[in-house]
């Protein structure tokens, strides 16, 4: 087995780690920037997400009402093929 033997780490200096600060506060600018350019059109995203959101959830209760008033009017001729069975059975 081969072993990967790690460098050691070297000391840095003062203008490397300046440096190497500047480069962080660039990237974090530079992301902030992004970030803010892009918060509208998200904004502007979301509003429509949240409008198809609704306009589903109302299609589903109209389907969910549609359902019931099948299922309320199936029962019922049922009761109505049954009830003549029932008056005959009574009357016997």
């Amino acid at each position: 087995m081969s072993e990967v033997k790690e460098a050691p780490e070297k000391e840095l200096t003062k203008e490397e780690i300046a440096e190497l600060e500047a480069k962080r506060e660039a990237q974090k600018k530079e992301l902030t920037e992004f970030y803010e350019a892009e918060l509208p059109l998200l904004r502007l995203q979301s509003e429509y997400e949240e409008c198809l959101t609704r306009i589903e959830i109302a299609k589903m209760q109209r389907f969910e009402i549609m359902m019931a008033r099948t299922q309320m009017a199936a029962q019922q001729e049922q009761m109505a093929k049954e009830a003549p069975e029932r008056k005959l059975k009574v009357e016997e």
